[in-house]
């Protein structure tokens, strides 16, 4: 019985210590000062390099690192998510004899679309996230943003709105009083615009 017992509390504080420190991992990986959420973790494998190019010319290396983008902001799920896809994409380039190219999958567009909703909340509070019913992520219109097809593209590829209108940029409030009438009527095209996009238009 004291052998049974010892081993039992063995198997215990060997599952407690694997936890601990599994836990401990989790927080090194999203501590934002150990940098491995930047470029210079994320680029420091080679096939990564059109990323990071298009990355540094675009307005989104001011305030938004690779991590902000591409990992959910979540402590446990995000942890468990960046060395998931660390993990897989590190893999495919050992194995792949071919040049390994990185594809974001269905799972990683739905997190870069949760992130651009969450980080442009200001802007999209009354339209809400544009993929409800079927509709489209942001980057299916904005697709330069910001990984651009060329380095310093300012252009915004609509590929999806309506009759070859361009969207109204996102209009910003003048004056200590809000904003004016002009940046009101501003804001409202661009919620119709966005919102028409909800609901599962035609590619």
């Amino acid at each position: 019985m004291a052998v049974k017992r010892s081993l039992r509390l063995k198997i215990l504080g060997g599952l407690t210590a694997g936890l601990a420190v599994l836990f401990l991992l989790m927080l090194c990986l999203k501590i934002p000062a150990l940098g491995l959420d930047g470029t210079d973790f994320c680029g420091s494998c080679h096939v990564m390099d059109p990323q990071v190019e298009t990355y540094v010319h675009s307005a989104h290396r001011l305030n938004a690192t690779c991590g902000d983008c591409h990992v959910p902001h979540h402590l446990v799920r995000g942890a468990f998510d960046k060395a998931w896809t660390g993990t897989v994409d590190l893999i495919g380039v050992i194995r792949n004899k071919d040049p390994y190219e990185i594809h974001a999958s269905d799972h990683a567009k739905r997190v870069i679309q949760e992130n651009c909703v969450r980080c442009h909340k200001g802007i999209l509070e009354e339209i809400g996230d544009t993929m409800t019913d079927g509709g489209k992520a942001c980057f299916d219109c904005h697709r330069n943003t910001p990984h651009a097809i060329k380095p310093n593209m300012t252009n915004v590829d609509l590929k999806y709105v309506d009759q070859g209108q361009g969207l109204p940029a996102a209009p910003e409030s003048t004056g200590e009083d809000g904003a004016s009438q002009a940046d009101a009527a501003e804001l409202a095209a661009f919620e119709a615009a966005h919102t028409m996009i909800k609901g599962g238009m035609d590619s």
